[in-house]
């Protein structure tokens, strides 16, 4: 018999077993179970496995995922690198960001994307990506809309596709 118990790390743990017995364990056997999230959370799993065979006793072993936020659509956030300058897109650190009021906001400027290619040369190089970087975009790592800003520091060059049908959905449901 094979026994699987996952303890998701949320604001109150969730428990979720399951147990193989006979010609139901096969070599590579996997399971999931899929949670609704309604608040953006990190999470983190731990696992316990019991594997017995009669006549042989048994072994567990335990495992720990490390922390990973995930939105109400219970998609994690990316991990995006940039292979030119060698950096990592920022990630949030918190959960429970609160939204800044329109009036609030920094606003955004139509030459950022200007602004941030001629700054990114003189940081880091020419990174061969055409003149006018054709199919890419500044991101604002922290968006505005959380009280990000202009500030050529929150800005990471994506891919437009992975901007407009990842990145941006990911916030979306933040």
């Amino acid at each position: 018999m094979c026994y699987l118990s996952v303890y998701i790390n949320t604001e109150k743990q969730t428990k979720y077993d399951t147990k193989w017995q006979g010609a139901d364990i096969k070599i590579g056997k996997k399971t999931s179970k899929t949670y609704n999230n309604k608040t953006t959370h990190f999470y983190q799993t731990y696992s316990r496995t019991t594997a017995g065979w009669t006549g042989s006793g048994t072994k567990t072993s335990d495992g720990a995922t490390e922390e990973v936020l995930v939105n109400k659509k219970t998609v994690a956030y990316l991990e995006i690198y940039n292979s030119h300058n060698k950096t990592t897109m920022w990630a949030p650190t918190k959960a429970d960001m609160k939204v800044v009021p329109k009036d609030k906001r920094t606003m955004r400027d139509t030459n950022l994307k200007r602004k941030f290619r001629t700054w990114y040369k003189k940081q880091y190089g020419d990174p061969g990506w055409g003149a006018t970087w054709p199919g890419l975009e500044a991101h604002h790592e922290l968006p505005l809309k959380y009280g990000g800003t202009n500030a050529m520091s929150n800005l990471f060059p994506l891919p437009r596709d992975l901007h407009l049908k990842t990145v941006n959905p990911w916030w979306a449901s933040y």
